[in-house]
């Protein structure tokens, strides 16, 4: 299987709803293949927008969402959203440092202003992932309502390098709701705990609309009609040496943009 099939279907691979066909490609549900009503949904997001001084500078990570959470509550599901916001530093027990935490760019209450702005009293937020405070909300968490956790890298057990810590901290999220939902393709790729492991303890996985529209434009890359060129960019450029390779097997033009040229530019 190619890597950006991987890259957009790790998130269930390993969910029982997922099954892999002769020719290797990937099968899995969508939301809407699903019965959501009166079921506590976790949708795994990226809302990780840019923050400074506590003000988003560009919320269209967080519209690009909406699509897939106003079905939800159309649906009269009891949705619970789950994201990663940067890369905060975690101190040696793996908790947030609660002496800065309102002054946190990270933090995800930032993101629930913005969500306010648009659902209203139907949104809550709880400065936690884990608990009995977190389980006690979902469960009483109406049809057609939101509740938004805190910052899941906030918690040890999402990116910690320890495959039992992590697994662990999955088994228990994934015991306060129904459904996993991902609809976040930028994270697919990555083995925290709330994208790898989590969907391996549910019955039932999916994907969300964004991630589905984002999964069909890829296969744009996986069978392209050529010509064809692809523009890369962006700041990891070592993790994108494998798909320029892989672009450029396939016949595609490249162009470069961002830091990504900066090592062609340097080897002139």
């Amino acid at each position: 299987m190619s890597w950006w099939e991987l890259f957009a279907c790790r998130c269930i691979c390993k969910s029982h709803s997922v099954g892999v066909a002769e020719n290797k490609r990937m099968k899995f549900k969508v939301l809407n293949q699903l019965n959501v009503r009166d079921k506590r949904v976790f949708l795994r997001t990226d809302f990780n927008v840019p923050i400074s001084n506590r003000r988003i500078l560009d919320d269209s990570k967080i519209m690009a969402h909406c699509a897939t959470i106003n079905y939800l509550m159309d649906k009269g599901a009891r949705i619970v959203l789950g994201t990663h916001i940067g890369r905060p530093k975690l101190n040696e027990v793996g908790f947030r440092k609660d002496t800065d935490y309102k002054s946190l760019n990270t933090n995800a209450q930032i993101i629930f202003k913005s969500l306010k702005k648009i659902y209203g009293d139907k949104i809550s937020f709880i400065n936690s992932c884990i608990g009995e405070d977190v389980k006690t909300c979902i469960g009483n968490l109406r049809e057609g309502h939101i509740l938004l956790l805190q910052n899941l890298r906030y918690e040890r057990g999402e990116r910690i390098n320890n495959e039992s810590e992590k697994l662990e901290f999955a088994r228990v999220l994934s015991s306060y709701f129904d459904i996993y939902a991902n609809d976040a393709l930028s994270v697919c790729q990555n083995k925290d705990a709330s994208v790898f492991y989590l969907p391996q303890f549910v019955k039932k996985a999916a994907i969300g609309f964004l991630l589905k529209k984002e999964k069909n434009l890829m296969e744009k890359l996986i069978r392209p009609i050529l010509p064809a060129a692809a523009f890369l960019g962006g700041f990891k450029v070592q993790d994108k040496i494998g798909a320029l390779q892989k672009l450029l097997r396939k016949g595609f033009e490249i162009f470069l943009g961002g830091a990504m040229r900066n090592p062609f530019l340097r080897g002139c």
